[in-house]
């Protein structure tokens, strides 16, 4: 999303095929966070108007749309992709996070959850910090919840 202007202007926009084209379904519920703003919204459904708080002047911001059936990253200071470099897989009540940091520096990835699990602590989402290159992996115990 971009704001060309010389004001602030609001991040809000429709969860559609007309935005979306067809990655978004009737059926499914998503994820919605930005990677400037570092702000998210759970449980989003087609055709919901997704506020994600604004933009600032002369400026833009990058939208991740995930479903939240899976685990999944919801939001990174890594890199543009927001996690698109990184594999988050659950089985067993353990969520992984796996991957290879390209680069030499520090940052974090916050894993969201589907609507039914939640970490052993309750919250429906946990962070992993990195630093420095490598390879890397981290397991989160996880448990489902009615």
């Amino acid at each position: 999303f971009f704001n060309n202007s010389f004001t602030e202007v609001d991040l809000s926009f429709k969860l559609d095929s007309s935005l979306c084209g067809g990655y978004v379904d009737h059926a499914s519920e998503y994820t919605v966070s930005s990677y400037f703003g570092r702000m998210h919204v759970y449980d989003c459904k087609y055709d919901n108007v997704i506020k994600l708080g604004t933009i600032p002047p002369n400026s833009c911001e990058i939208v991740k749309i995930a479903k939240n059936d899976v685990p999944s990253i919801l939001l990174s200071d890594m890199h543009f992709s927001m996690g698109g470099e990184v594999k988050v897989s659950l089985k067993n009540s353990i969520v992984t996070v796996a991957g290879k940091n390209l680069f030499n520096c520090r940052g974090n990835y916050v894993i969201s959850l589907p609507k039914d699990m939640r970490c052993l602590d309750g919250k429906r989402e946990f962070s992993v910090t990195l630093n420095g290159a490598g390879e890397f992996s981290y397991e989160k115990p996880v448990k489902k919840v009615d």
